[in-house]
């Protein structure tokens, strides 16, 4: 039913899970929802789910939300959203992300996390939300103030989008101008695992990266790539580029 050579040993075991709710939906006539989806996954299971002509539904609980939720059926409540009162925390996103995944949570059951200076909100799959309900009371030190709320909204901005120059799209490039560094150093972080492309591990500083590129590298930050602007009177590529804050 799928292509062996198109997905990984890690996609198939998605994707089993994926077929696995379609076919209940189909059996019961419930609606059947995934786990949180990275875009990595979601790019996975969308590919597959439109190879085999499989009706489905994408849930995102804001615009800015990069983990969605696929399900199969009519459209439910599959998360609940919880806000930190953050105005006196300072906490920060590591912080928070730490303390839910030390509580046993796992990126399955965890979607976005958007730190404010106010407010810190977050989402769980909702079979996770006794869990939180009980043992949820301080962050590090800290106590905190958790309530539900109904929807995701934001009052700070979450991305900054700025200009680099670069001489070609080539990994090694984009990198050394983006953490900035050498070349010589870029590759290194290569070397060292730090870099994800797309949520994969990147290896090849030859790679040719395009417009929608995941950049994750650890300690600098989350990147997306935008679009290219043109060449500089020296002949260099203008690439506009996303950072995720």
């Amino acid at each position: 039913m799928d292509d062996k050579n198109q997905f990984s040993k890690e996609d198939h075991f998605l994707l089993g899970h994926l077929k696995d709710c379609y076919q209940e939906h189909v059996k019961t006539g419930k609606t059947t929802a995934s786990p949180f989806l990275d875009e990595c996954e979601q790019k996975v299971c969308t590919s597959f789910l439109g190879s085999q002509k499989i009706p489905y539904s994408v849930l995102e609980l804001n615009p800015l939300c990069t983990k969605k939720i696929i399900y199969f059926g009519e459209e439910e409540h599959f998360a609940t959203i919880y806000e930190i009162d953050n105005s006196s925390l300072n906490l920060r996103h590591q912080d928070v992300l730490g303390t839910l995944f030390g509580l046993g949570l796992t990126k399955e059951v965890l979607g976005d996390i958007f730190v404010e200076q106010k407010k810190i909100v977050f989402a769980v799959l909702n079979k996770v939300v006794p869990l939180i309900d009980n043992e949820l009371k301080q962050i590090g030190n800290k106590v905190i103030s958790l309530r539900k709320i109904n929807e995701i909204i934001l009052e700070e901005v979450h991305e900054e989008v700025f200009t680099i120059f670069v001489s070609s799209l080539r990994m090694d490039s984009i990198l050394s101008r983006i953490i900035p560094c050498s070349r010589k150093v870029a590759i290194d972080y290569l070397k060292e695992h730090k870099v994800l492309c797309n949520y994969q591990e990147a290896k090849n500083a030859n790679q040719i990266l395009k417009e929608g590129d995941i950049l994750s590298i650890r300690h600098v930050g989350k990147f997306r790539l935008g679009q290219v602007l043109g060449n500089s009177k020296s002949g260099k590529i203008r690439l506009e580029v996303i950072k995720y804050r």
